[in-house]
Formats: structure tokens, C-alpha cells, sequence
């Protein structure tokens, strides 16, 4: 009977408790599962910066081509024999103004001379004989009753004017051909106009000179001009006048900057490139000749007008179809503004962009109007704090 009622009522009451031990057990010590982290937002990364805003001066850069300021063929204006050169007058020589360069045979003229100054002299005689006659013949004159009745050009014939006039003229003439032959004998010394640099000479002692024969071609020594093309669009940015753009000068020879000023704005476009040509002088001491050459091919750079309140970006940042990339409010922003300048370096505009907008220094593969975008350093504060470490619980049915 005991057995009975222990099967019965006491062992399924038993049973069910232990299985409802286990279960309660289970729930509250079984390892609780890792939480999984939360994921960003799908943000392509990119990298960004402010845009450059302020005031920048336009720069122009061209090459240009070194041309004389001032170009001389020298020649004589007489004719003759050379019996002496300076020893500066050499291809590449340089020479100062007012230095002898080549001396002529002066002493035929000075035969000539000679004998016109004789002819002055007899000149001088020969009116001075002629006042004495003026004086005779107008004492004679008052002593004729009729002189009176005379018509006036019978009273100038009376008084020989037509005689003296002509002896005036013979005294005139003589001087003049006197004259003549001094300034040739002081053209007969041939001197540097201006200071100078001897590119070719074409004589030497013993050439018989004749008049209008070239000598020497010389450029001046300390000044240059150079000539350069800018796109016509680019005018604009150019100062002339007083105020007049300074150009900064690089030779291949040297990497010292020479400076320069705007001289003039040519008035014709250059015949292939239809470019505006600009003339740009060069001054140096008169001591020290300058260092460019004739002909020589320079880099040039104009410094210009500035430009103000505009925004300044690398050529590297413009997207093609002259496009810019901005992060604007953490999305894609594709503008097409307009550029008032470019150079080799940068392009430049005005176009209106907002506080807080930044410029795309990094390339997307698929750049989308308006798709979602963070930097790095916005990406790693919006990370997720960690969720904090959770030690794993024996599994109960392994003990």
C-alpha cells in the first residue's frame, strides 16, 4: 500500500519539482548572448577642407622674347681711309658714350679746309671794298641835282645795292662750304652714341671707307625690352600707366629675377596665336650691363590687379565639366561656378558659398548630387561607445 501511494503521489510530485528547478536555474545563471554593435550610417568617407577666401593678386605667366630697347647700324658720313679702331669695338665689346670707336683719314679735308678759309677771307675783302664804294657813291648821288627825279630802282642802282647784295652772297657762300668741310673733318671721328654693346663689326684699319657703309651694329647696354603674348581675356588684369604692372623676369642662363615694368599693350594680335602682345622694359645700372641676351627666350611673370573677396582652390580639385565638389550639411554638393582667373597653380572665383561648406580634396568613384559623406575625423565621433565584456557561464549539463 506505501508503495503504492509512493508512486503514485509521491514520486511525479518529486520529479516535477526537480524539472521545475532545473528550468528556474536555466533561466538565471545560463550565459546571456554579446549584444550586437550598433552600425554607422552608410556615409562614403571622404577628406575635406575650408576653401581659401581673401584677396589674391593675379598673376599671369608667359614667355617672352628679349629685344634690343635702342639698335644702331653705325655708319660713316664720309668718305676715307681708317687708320684707327678702339679696342672695344668687337663683336660682344661694350662701349660708353661718347668713346671714340674709329678714326678717318682727316687730312684731305683739312687741304679743303684750308683753302675755304682763303676763300672766306677774300670774301670778307672783297665786301669790305665794296661798303667803301657805298660810301663814294652816295656822296656822288647827293651832288646830282636830279637825284631826286630818280625812280627807286634807279637810286638802288646808283647806290650799287645790286653789287653789294651779290658780294654778301659771295661771303655767305664761302662760309658755308668753310662749314661744310669742318663737320666733315669732325665726322671723320666716329663716337658711341649711347652706351652700348658692339653685336657686329664691319671695318677694320685700312678700309676705305665711303659715305653710308655700315661700321658696327650696337644695342644699348642697359636697357632691354621684351616681347610677350597673353591671351587677350587676360588685358584686363594688366596696369598701365603711371601705375603700371611690374613683371617679374627668369632667364634660362640664371635663375636671378630681373624686374621689369609694363612699357605698352601693342595694338594688333599677334598673327598666328591671335594673342595680345605686351612690351616690357628692362633697365640696369649704366655701369652694369644687363644679364639677358639678345633674342634670348625668358620666363615671365605680370603681376596684376588683385582680385578681392574671392575663393582661391588648387587646379587638382577641379571635377570634370569644371565642376567643384563641396560637403554641404554632411551631403554632396556639385557647383559649376564661374572662374575670373586662372593660373598654372590655382583657379579662382566668386561665387557665393555657405559658412560651414567645405571643399572635397579626395576623388569618389560614383560622385551622386546629394548623396550622404563624412570625414574621418567626423566618422570616429559618431563610433558607438563598446558594449561592455560579458564572461561566458559554464553550461550546467557539462558538469
Amino acid at each position: 500500500m506505501k508503495n503504492r501511494f509512493f508512486l503514485h503521489w509521491v514520486l511525479p510530485l518529486l520529479i516535477a519539482a526537480i524539472a521545475i528547478s532545473l528550468a528556474i536555474w536555466f533561466i538565471t545563471k545560463a550565459p546571456k548572448a554579446k549584444p550586437k554593435p550598433t552600425r554607422n550610417p552608410q556615409y562614403t568617407i571622404v577628406e575635406a577642407t575650408k576653401p581659401e577666401l581673401g584677396e589674391f593678386k593675379v598673376e599671369i605667366e608667359s614667355v617672352g622674347e628679349v629685344i634690343p630697347f635702342n639698335s644702331l647700324n653705325l655708319t660713316s658720313k664720309v668718305s676715307g681711309e681708317v687708320i684707327e679702331l678702339s679696342p672695344n669695338l668687337e663683336p660682344g665689346g661694350t662701349v660708353k658714350k661718347g668713346e671714340l670707336l674709329a678714326t678717318i683719314d682727316d687730312r684731305d679735308y683739312q687741304l679743303i679746309k684750308k683753302q675755304r678759309d682763303a676763300a672766306v677771307q677774300k670774301a670778307k675783302s672783297d665786301l669790305d671794298l665794296e661798303y667803301g664804294r657805298q660810301v663814294v657813291a652816295e656822296n656822288d648821288l647827293k651832288l646830282l641835282k636830279r637825284s631826286k627825279k630818280l625812280t627807286k630802282k634807279q637810286r638802288e642802282l646808283a647806290l650799287r645795292k645790286p653789287q653789294l647784295l651779290q658780294y654778301q652772297a659771295g661771303l655767305m657762300q664761302a662760309q658755308a662750304a668753310l662749314d661744310e668741310t669742318k663737320l666733315a673733318i669732325e665726322r671723320t671721328k666716329i663716337y658711341a652714341p649711347w652706351n652700348a654693346i658692339v653685336l657686329e663689326r664691319n671695318i677694320s684699319v685700312g678700309t676705305n671707307l665711303s659715305p653710308q657703309q655700315p661700321i658696327a651694329t650696337l644695342v644699348a647696354s642697359n636697357k632691354l625690352r621684351i616681347k610677350t603674348s597673353i591671351p587677350a581675356s587676360k588685358l584686363k588684369f594688366i596696369k598701365t600707366g603711371e601705375a603700371r604692372s611690374t613683371v617679374q623676369i627668369t632667364s634660362n642662363a640664371s635663375n636671378d629675377i630681373i624686374i621689369g615694368e609694363i612699357f605698352s599693350v601693342l595694338p594688333s594680335l599677334s598673327t598666328n596665336s591671335r594673342m595680345a602682345q605686351l612690351l616690357i622694359d628692362i633697365e640696369s645700372d649704366e655701369n652694369t650691363p644687363s644679364q639677358l641676351k639678345i633674342n634670348d627666350f625668358v620666363q615671365v611673370k605680370i603681376i596684376g590687379k588683385q582680385l578681392e573677396n574671392v575663393y582661391r582652390i588648387p587646379r587638382a580639385f577641379i571635377r570634370d565639366g569644371n565642376s567643384i565638389w563641396l560637403m554641404h550639411n554632411r551631403a554632396l554638393s556639385i557647383i559649376y561656378p564661374t572662374f575670373v582667373h586662372e593660373d598654372k597653380k590655382y583657379v579662382y572665383f566668386d561665387s557665393k558659398i555657405e559658412t560651414g561648406d567645405m571643399l572635397i580634396t579626395s576623388n569618389l568613384s560614383v560622385p551622386v548630387e546629394g548623396m550622404e559623406l563624412a570625414t574621418r575625423k567626423k566618422v570616429g565621433q559618431n563610433k558607438p561607445m563598446p558594449s561592455p565584456k560579458v564572461k561566458p557561464q559554464p553550461n550546467p549539463r557539462t558538469n
